[in-house]
């Protein structure tokens, strides 16, 4: 089970946005930041909007709140949003290739592009859970089972 704090940044009825903190395994790796992922996780560091979920536990703007999900559900969103476009670029380079190089790059390229709409498509996101409500000022605990 992975989990992350947040905070609820607004709140209508049931429905709450929450604001998590993004982090990353960079600390822990040997590498420390000379790898791809790091790049990628600067790159795109900014773009940190909101989840939108529902609860069915009473919060306000201000609560903490620890947010879960399932390892099944995060292997099966990576291998989507990373299997679908990388098995669409090597199936449209090679079945491009034996016509030129060219019309292999161009395959590969299309290939990758297919692999994205087939996940925007097909995808289906599993949101996570709130586990755990930390209120502001320090009122009652509540937990979901």
């Amino acid at each position: 089970m992975q989990q992350t704090l947040g905070t609820v940044v607004k709140v209508e009825g049931e429905r709450v946005w929450i604001q998590t903190v993004r982090t990353s395994t960079c600390g822990a790796c040997g590498v420390k930041g000379a790898c791809g992922t790091h790049v990628l996780a600067r790159l795109f560091s900014e773009r940190n909007a909101p989840i939108e979920l529902t609860s069915p536990l009473p919060l306000k703007v201000g609560d903490q709140v620890m947010l879960s999900l399932s390892e099944h559900a995060l292997l099966k969103q990576s291998l989507w949003a990373y299997g679908a476009p990388l098995a669409g670029f090597f199936i449209g380079g090679l079945m491009l290739q034996p016509i030129s190089e060219l019309a292999a790059v161009i395959g590969a390229l299309f290939g990758m592009g297919a692999g994205w709409w087939c996940t925007a498509r097909w995808a289906v996101i599993e949101k996570p859970t709130i586990r755990k409500v930390i209120p502001i000022q320090g009122g009652m605990h509540a937990e979901v089972d």
